[in-house]
């Protein structure tokens, strides 16, 4: 996949209409909330994590057992012109609560699966393609970062991810990396 950095602002999505960002995070962040762009905090909603029962792949197509939170946050994501996410770095994946939110997008996915740069991804369910910035945090080691980075870009094919932007920095640093625009490198490394 070639990652081209995102643009900043706001950009026309879909057929000239306002872009829709969707920011998952699991701490404060200094972004303003609009119409344009909606926050959902992972630590603070109530989600039960996917126990992989797979029922939203064959029992009832795209639809999870749990009624819960997850079902508005899940048609964002699918709807979406641009997906945010700001995780605490732990053992070099998301921490807990992201982790929990992002399993519980399986219903976005069907059944199937095809070939996406020499790896085997589930055929999405009509997910919007969109752009991405992830900012991890917090990681205790260069090596960590660097696993969280490998990490996002294998698993970002589940969010139909066409521009990706991957952070892994410092729990200060968090706000600048997010203010980055369109001059962003890819894969910044600030330690």
């Amino acid at each position: 996949m070639k990652i081209y950095p995102a643009e900043g602002g706001v950009n026309k999505g879909y057929k000239g209409e306002s872009m829709k960002t969707i920011v998952i995070t699991d701490r404060p962040i200094d972004l303003a909330e609009t119409e344009e762009r909606t926050f959902y905090r992972a630590d603070k909603l109530g989600v039960v994590p996917c126990t992989g029962c797979m029922t939203c792949q064959f029992q009832t197509p795209g639809r999870c057992v749990y009624e819960d939170e997850m079902k508005p946050l899940c048609k964002a994501i699918q709807t979406c012109d641009e997906l945010i996410i700001v995780s605490h770095i732990t053992d070099g994946m998301y921490d807990l609560p992201v982790l929990n939110l992002l399993s519980r997008t399986r219903p976005l996915e069907k059944p199937f699966y095809k070939k996406i740069d020499e790896e085997v991804h589930h055929v999405m369910r009509g997910v919007r393609k969109k752009t991405a910035t992830v900012v991890g945090y917090g990681g205790r080691t260069p090596e960590e970062n660097e696993m969280f980075k490998n990490f996002v870009r294998r698993t970002v094919y589940r969010f139909n991810i066409i521009s990706l932007r991957v952070f892994a920095t410092r729990a200060d640093n968090v706000d600048y990396c997010l203010s980055l625009g369109e001059n962003a490198q890819e894969d910044e490394d600030d330690e």
